[in-house]
């Protein structure tokens, strides 16, 4: 499944699209011995450059083995690849992993994000959770974003990034590029992402 995810992604490059390509990593994947050296060997094999990686901690990542964690957090670092809490604000995700690993990226889980136009509590917990996340430097994703109004609010609050049905529906491989091809003209130029904290952060884009 990694592979096919490299190749899918240096054809994208070939083709003149650099967006980034996001892989879910587990907890059984921490523990694999050179973990990230396999990863950057498989970039290089397929000539995707590691600054377009990211790698996305699920919950039972974060409940591991907490040493080999920030080993390996440290190591992606190094090879330049980032590293993004997923659903942050469920489970396990919480203030300790934020002050103490050093994450690029996190996204804010989608149960905070639907009907949040309609939810003062919701909206103040997304807004404080965005302003916390800036003030560390990290890109803010919101997830399930699924009309203008929501993308327009989580934008007003500093999310750079929002996933959702308001900009597509899950696609192949061959729709993605067809998307791509589509609305290339119509969307921002990538978000410049900060490489540590403090960094400043750009609008938020369409991402599908």
């Amino acid at each position: 499944m990694i592979k096919r995810a490299f190749y899918q992604q240096s054809k994208l490059i070939e083709m003149g699209y650099s967006r980034r390509l996001s892989l879910n990593i587990s907890a059984c994947d921490i523990t694999i011995p050179n973990f990230v050296e396999r990863i950057a060997e498989v970039a290089e094999q397929y000539r995707v450059p590691t600054g377009l990686l990211s790698l996305e901690l699920t919950e039972s990542a974060l409940v591991s083995d907490y040493e080999r964690l920030h080993q390996v957090i440290e190591t992606l670092s190094g090879h330049d690849i980032e590293v993004s809490i997923d659903d942050y604000g469920t489970g396990y995700s919480s203030l300790t992993y934020l002050s103490q690993l050093p994450f690029t990226e996190l996204k804010i889980d989608r149960t905070f994000i639907m009907a949040v136009t309609c939810n003062p509590r919701k909206q103040n917990i997304v807004r404080a959770t965005t302003e916390m996340a800036k003030s560390l430097g990290l890109m803010v994703v919101a997830e399930g974003v699924e009309d203008l109004e929501t993308a327009s609010l989580l934008k007003r609050y500093g999310v750079d990034i929002a996933q959702g049905y308001h900009y597509s529906r899950p696609l192949s491989f061959s729709q993605y590029v067809l998307y791509l091809k589509r609305t290339c003209n119509q969307m921002p130029a990538p978000v410049k992402r900060p490489r540590q904290f403090g960094a400043n952060t750009a609008d938020i884009p369409k991402r599908p």
